[in-house]
């Protein structure tokens, strides 16, 4: 690089610095008035606990949805250890298996009844990562096993989002669906 165009880089870093310490309302701004609420299925590893992790990281109220109380305790001890046990007040640990109709709807009365209770905290978005990964070769894997996954990433994401989309409704807000074979 020019040495000129470097030395003009650098000059706009600084005046960049300058202008933003100047502006008053910058360093005055309000604070975020509510945090929003986000529910996401298949919280316990990979894709989900990632998401789950990265979203309460930013202020997010999360309501993190695994399939039993296996799973729950698991999660509960990896977001409550020492590296993340800052992000543990941001998020509910909730059951909810996805294929049992019952499981999704007593979950969503805790859910509508929590954000009902907090009016600033809207549920805004539903995260459908619930899967699983199923390794083996296409000629090899059983006829129910395919349904299985099927029910799984398709019609229980079906049945979720019309669970929770009069909640969602609300808010305007949006659902997000993770299929793919290895999620």
């Amino acid at each position: 690089m020019p040495a000129y165009l470097e030395t003009f880089s650098e000059f706009t870093v600084f005046l960049n610095r300058i202008l933003a310490w100047l502006d008053f309302a910058y360093h005055t701004r309000a604070k975020k008035r509510y945090s929003a609420s986000v529910t996401i299925t298949g919280a316990s590893q990979g894709i989900g606990l990632a998401t789950t992790r990265y979203l309460a990281s930013k202020g997010y109220n999360f309501f993190a949805a695994v399939k039993d109380e296996v799973e729950l305790a698991k999660l509960a001890e990896d977001i409550t250890d020492d590296a993340h046990k800052d992000l543990a007040p941001c998020i509910h640990f909730v059951v909810m298996n996805v294929l049992e109709q019952s499981s999704t709807d007593f979950t969503l009365s805790t859910i509508s009844s929590t954000v009902s209770k907090t009016p600033n905290s809207p549920l805004i978005a539903l995260i459908n990562n619930a899967g699983y990964c199923m390794i083996s070769r296409m000629e090899l894997t059983p006829p129910r096993a395919l349904h299985d996954i099927f029910d799984l990433d398709c019609f229980a994401y079906l049945s979720t989002i019309s669970a929770f989309l009069p909640l969602l409704k609300q808010s305007s807000g949006r659902v997000i669906n993770v299929v793919s074979y290895g999620a």
